[in-house]
């Protein structure tokens, strides 16, 4: 399947496969939990160093900067979804069928090429 994705830059178009609009939303699932995992990470410590009071006055700047790392990994779970809803939205492909078909009487297997189209509503 072919699906044109236009650049904002120079309106110029590119075309990408499923399998390709699959590994990128992989790539962007994958990159928002490092983003959700640091963050959550980095406002765990900075919790754990504000309420034991230990000598340092990071605590709450690290769990502001977790705190945005854990609100900017939002977009690309939802990108992450819509890239797999395109790679899962229409394809095309061809295909050999079989089916029963008569000749003088008699019925035999017979296979011949169709073009199968899928597009899920």
């Amino acid at each position: 399947m072919f699906s044109a994705v236009a650049r904002s830059a120079n309106k110029s178009f590119e075309f990408l496969t499923a399998e390709e609009y699959l590994k990128k939303s992989n790539r962007q699932k994958t990159a928002a939990f490092v983003l959700l995992g640091g963050g959550v990470a980095l406002v765990l410590t900075g919790l754990a160093v504000t309420i034991h009071n230990w000598e340092s006055d990071s605590g709450p700047a690290l769990c502001v900067v977790g705190a945005a790392l854990e609100v900017s990994s939002i977009p690309l779970f939802i990108v992450s979804g819509k890239n797999k809803r395109k790679a899962h939205a229409a394809s095309a492909s061809f295909k050999i069928e079989r089916t029963l078909l008569t000749q003088n009487k008699s019925f035999y297997q017979g296979v011949f090429p169709a073009i199968s189209l899928r597009i899920n509503l």
